[in-house]
């Protein structure tokens, strides 16, 4: 995940921007207190159990080819001047909002998660 890195490239830049892999992300780079970790296994399962259940998959009728039944939208809101102010900081790669929208049961999710706190330091 670090651009730098030998191996940042084994994603293209599609893949890094998935939902699947932005859950990994988030999980793996943590928060304020996070601490090192070299163990992926369980990192692996918590994304797929939290993917599981945030995005919703069905058959369809004719084909049983499945399909993600959920639309998943990455969110900014911005005041009058362009200033993030949720998430604040969205060029932290950390924080992050999405909105998930189940278009069968019309419900939405909101998967969010901001570093260090919700308020911005001065």
């Amino acid at each position: 995940m670090y651009e730098e890195s030998e191996e940042y490239n084994l994603y293209s830049e599609e893949e890094r921007n998935e939902f699947v892999f932005r859950i990994f992300q988030m999980l793996v780079l943590g928060g304020v207190l996070c601490q090192f970790e070299d163990v992926l296994q369980p990192y692996l399962n918590v994304t797929k159990s939290i993917y599981k259940d945030l995005v919703r998959v069905q058959k369809q009728n004719i084909t049983n080819d499945l399909f993600v039944n959920t639309i998943v939208l990455e969110v900014v809101a911005k005041d009058s001047k362009g200033q993030d102010y949720f998430p604040s900081n969205s060029d932290n790669r950390q924080n992050i909002a999405f909105l998930l929208i189940d278009d069968n049961s019309r419900e939405i999710i909101t998967f969010i998660h901001q570093y260090g706190g919700y308020c911005p330091a001065d």
